[in-house]
């Protein structure tokens, strides 16, 4: 494989489209990043394009940060990276008596990992492991991803493989061990353009956390943009000392879920991760989540707050859904109208 588009590297459709479109430049570092985190590549294609990198790409040195170590030069690093995955990829590949196999598969009607497969499944081969998961596949085609263990029984040791399915056919995209820690090259934050705004619905996948996971397939989970990383105020300049890594490659949004009881379907604020990995959400809202389109709406400033709370309540009672506020502090509470102060400090003589 080729680096004949360097936006195709980018996990998400609508981020590399714009960046295509504005003829964004990425340097040798945030292309060596961007292939790390690609969730589509297989790790074959993945040490071609590192391979890539070091022989045509001008080299440049890497800064320290909170989770990566200072570098003279970045195919230092890189180098690093592609010796990692082909030793892990040899010692999960060679047939040895003291590791056994399992296999754990995420599936796409559940959006989770079913980890009692875990536990029925054990296998002394790679070949044997591989063999039983795609009878599974063939037989459900329910199949988003899996993982492969291999457990070591005299040491604590386990080397953990990750694959994608796509129209079942399995790609080995991840490999890593229990031994802990970030990787330096997974300790990098970009700044990447987006063509994102404020209250904007958006989507991402279940399963794109950080570089594990898998990129969206069809409709994902949606939620309204509030806010994004790239857009804090001297971002390069803060990036420039080191100061964030991956995780803080992620924006706030509201979701209409509660993730407590699923059963239940509330608005709440939160984290979104990977925003290298956000998609525009063209399908319909259904159930508590057309709320979003009134939340989206009042942060563009289409519809004023009377409306808003007209279609909350209305919406709220279609669905017949019961607000948590257990998750509030009680002066939040008080300010938002909800309970009078002396009911807390009723509350705190009583405690």
């Amino acid at each position: 494989m080729k680096l004949n588009d360097v936006y195709e590297l980018i996990n998400s459709n609508a981020v590399a489209n714009h960046c295509r479109n504005i003829n964004h430049k990425f340097n040798t570092e945030e292309l060596a990043v961007l292939i790390f985190r690609n969730k589509k590549l297989s790790i074959e294609e993945k040490i071609d394009l590192y391979k890539e990198l070091i022989e045509k790409y001008p080299d440049m040195e890497v800064i320290e940060r909170i989770n990566c170590d200072y570098y003279k030069s970045v195919k230092t690093l890189i180098q690093g990276e592609i010796e990692r995955l082909t030793s892990l990829m040899t010692m999960f590949n060679t047939l040895e008596d003291d590791a056994i196999y399992s296999y754990v598969p995420f599936y796409k009607s559940t959006e989770e990992y079913a980890y009692e497969k875990a536990f029925g499944n054990i296998h002394k081969t790679l070949k044997e492991v591989i063999s039983n998961i795609e009878e599974d596949i063939n037989e459900y085609d329910d199949f988003l991803m899996y993982h492969i263990h291999k457990k070591y029984l005299s040491i604590d040791y386990e080397i953990t493989a990750e694959y994608i399915v796509k129209d079942k056919l399995s790609i080995i995209v991840n490999i890593d061990d229990n031994k802990g820690g970030m990787l330096d090259i997974e300790g990098i934050c970009l700044n990447i353009p987006t063509p994102f705004k404020k209250g904007d619905i958006l989507q991402f996948s279940p399963v794109s956390h950080y570089r594990s996971g898998t990129i969206l397939q069809g409709k994902g989970i949606p939620f309204v943009l509030d806010w994004l990383i790239t857009w804090r105020e001297n971002f390069d300049a803060y990036l420039a000392k080191g100061n964030c890594d991956s995780s803080d490659m992620n924006g706030y949004g509201y979701y209409a879920m509660n993730p407590y009881n699923y059963e239940k379907k509330v608005v709440y604020l939160d984290h979104v991760y990977d925003y290298d990995s956000f998609e525009y959400f063209d399908y319909e809202l259904e159930g508590m989540q057309r709320i979003l389109k009134a939340i989206s709406s009042l942060m563009t400033g289409d519809i004023d707050i009377m409306l808003f709370l007209h279609a909350y309540e209305q919406i709220k009672l279609e669905e017949n859904t019961n607000i948590n506020l257990n998750w509030f502090t009680k002066e939040g509470l008080e300010l938002a109208g909800i309970i009078q102060k002396k009911n807390i400090e009723k509350d705190a003589k009583e405690d």
